[in-house]
């Protein structure tokens, strides 16, 4: 079957049953290669004509547009769908979804079309906070001006207005390389998301590199959510262990939620509280830990081989401030300039108001890489993410959400000159003295970015 090709994009349109019966005749070599001699920025299957599919058929027809993807460096997915076939894929693929999704061809066109109307009406929204905030994101490096809904209510509130004059994006998914086990940040909390039965396989789902390097930034409380775990035996218990004892270097704390006597035994329950992990029946028991909420919040140093920045490092510096200054410009519709640039020691002014936060980088070269806003300017840059409220809490988040899209533009850089680097959630420091104390005399590349006269910091430091 050859594909539709419209525009940039090349559509597949199978008909009636995807399983794994007939999925592998449906895209054979001569439309691959086909495809390729097309170079399309997108490569999609259509499910309009789809009457039934199942994991095993999305899962074939997926591997097999696989190599055009790496031959083009394209996007992938499905395409053309309606409510009950997005929510039945996102429950297949749950936890490993790893292709996009866009509801309709007006919505996909929005992202891989080079003509841009600037003033096409756009309305986003997610149940996922930071697909909502990434599917905005993209919109806005191609030149578009979407309306990002704040919550459900206000998205129901706008929906039939730009369901007539716009175009509304409410079923949509775009893929991004996660860590194998779902990983989320709540409070400066880390907490790791684990399903099903928990054995020694979950040395081969868990990334132990990003692990270690959520220590070196300095996150404080980690927590294993198993309110979805069937069982647990004991080379689980023993893998998760180790990482409690290993992390007592870093001075960090383990948590467990949703815990019960059905899941773990009670010599389990012994085990792992021997190695220091804290036990709580579900979540609301853990968000009453007042002295938990103030630990993940701290500072503190954490302990490291070197601080000394290497040439590597300095010569990566260019594609750190210009990513930060497109990102920021582009979101806040303010001209960024670089005022100077300077190895010093990490400093604040403590009669000023910042918000800082910091990202670990890691692969070909380690770093940690800190943004320091003011709060003038961190409303400018993340009203898209935040309510009218403006509270710090919200601030907090927005900031968090930037730095992610910050991190994520910096790994596709270093893809271009074929360099592999990932990079860690954002820790985000609620006071100031936090900051100073976590980096102590520790010496960077400091940064000062202006924004019409609003400051933003960076230290690129290791």
């Amino acid at each position: 079957m050859r594909p539709i090709i419209k525009k940039n994009s090349a559509i597949f349109y199978p008909q009636g049953f995807l399983d794994g019966l007939n999925a592998g005749t449906i895209i054979e070599a001569p439309d691959i290669s086909f495809t390729i001699s097309k170079k399309p920025k997108a490569v999609f299957i259509s499910l309009k004509k789809v009457i039934f599919f199942n994991k095993k058929g999305l899962s074939i027809l997926i591997e097999s547009i696989r190599s055009i993807q790496d031959k083009l460096h394209c996007v992938i997915g499905f395409c053309e769908y309606d409510k009950k076939k997005y929510e039945t894929i996102l429950s297949m693929f749950e936890g490993e979804l790893d292709f996009s999704l866009f509801e309709n061809l007006k919505v996909l066109s929005l992202f891989f079309d080079e003509k841009v109307d600037e003033e096409q009406k756009i309305l986003i929204y997610s149940d996922d906070v930071e697909q909502k905030n990434q599917l905005a994101i993209e919109l806005y490096e191609v030149g578009h001006k979407p309306y990002v809904a704040k919550d459900k209510e206000d998205f129901l509130a706008k929906k039939d207005e730009y369901t007539k004059y716009g175009i509304v994006i409410s079923l949509s998914y775009i893929a991004n390389a996660e860590p194998k086990i779902d990983v989320r940040i709540k409070h400066n909390i880390i907490f790791y998301n684990l399903r099903n039965f928990i054995d020694s396989t979950i040395t081969k789902k868990f990334d132990i590199d990003y692990h270690n390097n959520l220590l070196r930034v300095g996150f404080k409380v980690f927590v294993f959510d198993i309110t979805n775990v069937s069982s647990m035996n004991i080379h689980g218990v023993n893998f998760l262990a180790k990482l409690s004892t290993a992390g007592a270097e870093y001075g960090t704390t383990f948590c467990m939620v949703g815990v019960d006597s059905r899941k773990i035994s009670g010599q389990l329950k012994n085990d792992l509280e021997d190695s220091g992990i804290l036990l709580y029946k579900n979540l609301e028991e853990f968000e009453k830990d007042e002295d938990i909420a103030k630990e993940a919040l701290g500072g503190g140093k954490t302990p490291t081989k070197s601080t000394k920045l290497t040439k590597n490092i300095i010569a990566q510096l260019n594609n750190f401030v210009d990513t930060s200054i497109h990102i920021t410009q582009m979101l806040s519709q303010k001209q960024g300039k670089k005022v100077s640039v300077k190895i010093d020691t990490f400093t604040l002014d403590k009669n000023m108001e910042y918000f800082v936060a910091l990202f670990g980088i890691y692969g070909e070269i380690e770093a940690m890489l800190t943004m320091v806003f003011s709060k003038k300017l961190l409303v400018e840059t993340c009203k898209i993410f935040i309510n009218d409220q403006n509270s710090k809490e919200e601030l907090c988040d927005g900031l968090i959400e930037y730095c992610n899209i910050v991190s994520s533009k910096i790994k596709s850089n270093f893809k271009l000159y074929k360099m592999n680097i990932d990079t860690t959630l954002p820790r985000v420091f609620e006071k100031s003295e936090h900051a100073l104390e976590f980096f102590g005399d520790r010496k960077g590349v400091l940064v000062e970015l202006d924004f019409d006269g609003e400051k933003l910091k960076l230290f690129l430091s290791k």
